[in-house]
C-alpha cells in the first residue's frame, strides 16, 4: 500500500475498517507474546514484561465507543504491515479495560499513541524512553510520517 499520491489521484482504498471486538492477531517476539494494533488491550502484566525486552513500539490508547480510535483503527491495522515501519512493534492498550495504564502515561484524550523505546533492562523512564507522542486523528500520510520520524528519533 503507498500511503503518497498525487494531485488529481484517490488515495489508496485498500483501508477497511476492521472490527474492535475480533479475535487479536498474536506474534512473537523473544518468546513473549504480544498483540497488534487495536485488537485487544495489553494488561499491566504485559507492560511489565515489555521492560524487559529491547525494541521500538507504538502504544496505541484507544476505547471500544470513541469515534476517532475506530476512525484511526485501519491506518494502524494497515501501516503495522507496512515494510518501511516493521522495526515497530504495534500494540494496544483499551483505556477501559486498563485504567492503570492510562493512569500511569497520563492520558486524558483518546486516541493517544506514543513510541516507546524500550532498553530490555528492565527499566521504563517515561522523560527518555517515550520519543514521540501525537494525541487524535491523523492521516494516514501523516501518521506515517510521525512514524518514520520516531523511528529516526529511536535509532539515533
Amino acid at each position: 500500500m503507498s500511503l503518497y499520491q498525487t494531485p488529481g489521484q484517490a488515495l489508496d482504498t485498500k483501508l477497511t475498517f476492521c472490527s474492535l471486538s475480533k479475535q487479536a492477531t498474536e506474534y512473537t517476539s523473544t518468546n513473549k507474546q504480544y498483540f497488534m494494533a487495536n485488537a485487544k488491550a495489553i494488561t499491566s502484566q504485559d507492560f511489565e514484561g515489555l521492560k524487559n525486552t529491547s525494541g521500538t513500539y507504538l502504544f496505541d490508547f484507544w476505547a471500544t465507543w470513541c469515534g476517532p480510535c475506530k476512525v484511526m483503527n485501519p491506518i494502524i491495522e494497515s501501516l503495522s504491515q507496512d515494510p518501511d515501519l516493521s522495526e515497530i512493534n504495534f500494540v494496544s492498550i483499551d483505556v477501559d479495560e486498563q485504567p492503570e495504564l492510562a493512569g500511569e502515561f497520563r492520558v486524558q484524550s483518546i486516541p493517544t499513541f506514543m513510541v516507546i523505546k524500550f532498553k530490555g533492562d528492565g527499566t521504563f523512564d517515561k522523560e527518555t524512553d517515550i520519543i514521540a507522542k501525537e494525541i487524535g486523528v491523523k492521516s494516514a500520510f501523516d501518521f506515517k510520517l510521525f512514524l518514520v520520524e520516531a523511528l529516526k528519533k529511536s535509532n539515533s
